[in-house]
């Protein structure tokens, strides 16, 4: 399924603070969210740094949103934001995918599942442009 082009709705964001948001839609179950735990560190210190000042990071879960929180910190996983989520939220079921939306809230990029070195050089570059 095609996700680029979406209109996320996830009440408690403010897309147009910035000119990118990225969201990380994972489980504290999932066993690839957690296997990508070394990544989503490299991403929340880059997210600090985006060429065009800071960019929000926002984890969109299932999970409950204060055993999340403890999960990222177990994980040493810095964002911005947590918040609960249903699939109708952001159009996916699956877990993980990481968004690049726009300060409209539609999504300009989608990753879908654990990432290999190519598409994670990607995600990198998205926040080293600033923009997806």
């Amino acid at each position: 399924r095609d996700l680029v082009g979406r209109t996320l709705q996830l009440p408690g964001v403010d897309w147009k603070a910035a000119p990118l948001t990225l969201v990380l839609q994972i489980s504290s179950t999932c066993h690839f969210c957690n296997e990508s735990a070394p990544f989503y560190q490299k991403l929340a210190s880059a997210s600090r740094q985006g060429a065009g000042g800071r960019i929000p990071l926002v984890v969109a879960t299932r999970d409950a949103v204060t055993v999340m929180q403890k999960h990222l910190i177990a994980e040493q996983v810095a964002v911005d934001k947590v918040l609960h989520s249903t699939p109708a939220s952001t159009g996916i079921e699956s877990t993980p995918v990481i968004f690049a939306v726009d300060p409209g809230g539609v999504v300009r990029r989608a990753f879908v599942g654990k990432l290999g070195p190519s598409d994670e050089k990607q995600v990198m570059s998205i926040l080293e442009a600033g923009h997806a």
